[in-house]
């Protein structure tokens, strides 16, 4: 995760919120169950967790030595692993035997095994065994080569979205797709992009689908996300080859594609969409389908949509929280607007702007009060808040608050990222804020994505 602009003490407490936040539920019972040993001792800690004491030890070391991602759960696989040992024949028979006959299954190859077994006083390994001889020896799996129309041979298998894969830090993969919209016989295609660790849309409209316009909205949503992208989801279309492909090896960004004919795969911006044609597209679609200028409108009014959309609206599967909710505040920069050539849709005007949430200083009555930055020690330490009654968890200066005897820790502050703390921002009281705010936005045709500071 990226975090620019802020002092080192925020930006450390930014940085272990952000992990907390991205913690399994099995680190988070730990981590609870340490509280309640430093709360209430270390026999009720033991009985409330239902572990013995010897574990509770071993989460507090683990803890004191990695942070909150000590705490998450390690593969239990032993370190000393017995192979097989079967005869060289017959290794060399099932081998010339997947070689004979292309791609036989273990069931078939097993009886003609045991008739080469059975002359040779061997043991047959039953067909279970085979399939695992089978995997050893790396698959043992062959196919012709495939050509394509014009002889040439056809590309290799593409990298697959792995089978439970669940993003957890912010921007680990971004979910990119192409949805296609006709009316009376005119043709438009709206570029989509959904974080789906965040939940963070992005949306833009074009003329058409093809690897240049999928490169350039690609390029301007690596530079309108607040944080940095690891990895891209597609499909197999077209459009997110040639130019797309080539944008993303030369910024080494990770590439996924999702099996054909899945649609599930990609389901978060699929969901996206829905959204799009529910609350969005029906109200401007004179705008869509309309020149050139209108689509540059039709952009221009989908960017103030999204800063609705990823800073206030609610989220279900973020338990009513909005994406951009539990990001840290971003610095005071001035607004520096660039120019795009005039030939793109996506064109910027000199006479105005519309920011993007980050890249613009938010109003007062925007901002969230976070409290005064507490005193870190030069070496910081990991640490539990509330009593130090059992053992102690972190160094002696452990910090407290004279209002509550739980008190708020540099690593885990109580405001915006403990689990008991209320998870939606504090707006400032009325009497310093203004009596109505508005965010008054020029009107204007421009790309509001490129307004980064």
């Amino acid at each position: 995760m990226r975090i620019v602009g802020l002092s080192w003490r925020w930006r450390q407490v930014a940085i272990l919120g952000a992990r907390f936040e991205a913690m399994s539920e099995e680190a988070r019972r730990r981590l609870e169950a340490l509280r309640f040993w430093q709360e209430f001792g270390l026999a009720a800690a033991a009985a409330h967790a239902g572990r013995c004491e010897r574990t509770l030890y071993a989460w507090r070391a683990r803890f004191r030595q990695a942070g909150p991602g000590g705490l998450e759960p390690r593969s239990r696989r032993p370190h000393r692993v017995p192979k097989r040992n079967w005869p060289g024949p017959i290794t060399a028979e099932i081998r010339r035997l997947r070689e004979a006959h292309p791609n036989l299954g273990k069931a078939k190859i097993h009886p003609l095994l045991r008739r080469f077994c059975e002359p040779r006083g061997l043991k047959c390994p039953s067909v279970a065994t085979i399939g695992r001889l089978i995997a050893d020896a790396g698959g043992l799996r062959t196919a012709p080569v495939r050509l394509d129309s014009r002889g040439r041979r056809k590309r290799p298998r593409k990298p697959r979205k792995p089978k439970g894969m669940k993003p957890l830090r912010p921007g680990e993969l971004l979910a990119v797709d192409t949805m296609i919209l006709l009316d009376t016989g005119i043709r438009r295609s709206a570029f989509s992009a959904v974080d789906i660790a965040t939940r963070t849309g992005f949306a833009v409209a074009a003329p058409f689908a093809s690897s240049r316009w999928s490169a350039d909205f690609l390029r301007i949503a690596l530079d309108v996300l607040p944080f940095r992208v690891e990895a891209v989801l597609s499909d197999n279309g077209s459009e997110f080859e040639g130019r797309f492909r080539q944008l993303v090896r030369s910024r080494r960004i990770g590439r996924l594609y999702t099996y054909p004919r899945c649609p599930r795969i990609n389901a978060h911006v699929e969901r996206f969409h829905r959204s799009l044609k529910d609350e969005f597209i029906p109200f401007h679609h004179d705008l869509l389908f309309a020149d050139a200028d209108g689509l540059t409108h039709f952009n221009h009014q989908l960017a103030r949509w999204l800063i609705w959309y990823n800073r206030d609206r609610p989220h279900a599967s973020l338990h009513g929280r909005a994406p951009l909710s539990f990001l840290p505040d971003p610095p005071r920069r001035p607004a520096v607007i660039p120019r795009a050539p005039p030939t793109s849709i996506l064109a910027a005007a000199p006479d105005c702007y519309i920011p993007w949430t980050h890249t613009q200083p938010r109003p007062d009555w925007l901002r969230l009060r976070l409290p005064d930055p507490l005193p870190i020690p030069s070496a910081p330490r990991w640490s539990l808040p509330g009593k130090t009654r059992g053992p102690p968890l972190g160094p002696p200066q452990t910090l407290r608050s004279r209002s509550s005897p739980l008190a708020p820790s540099p690593v885990f502050p109580t405001t915006a990222f403990s689990p008991r703390a209320s998870t939606k921002p504090t707006l400032a009281p009325p009497s310093q804020t203004r009596s109505e705010p508005t965010l008054n936005i020029p009107d204007c045709q421009m790309s509001w994505a490129r307004t980064r500071g």
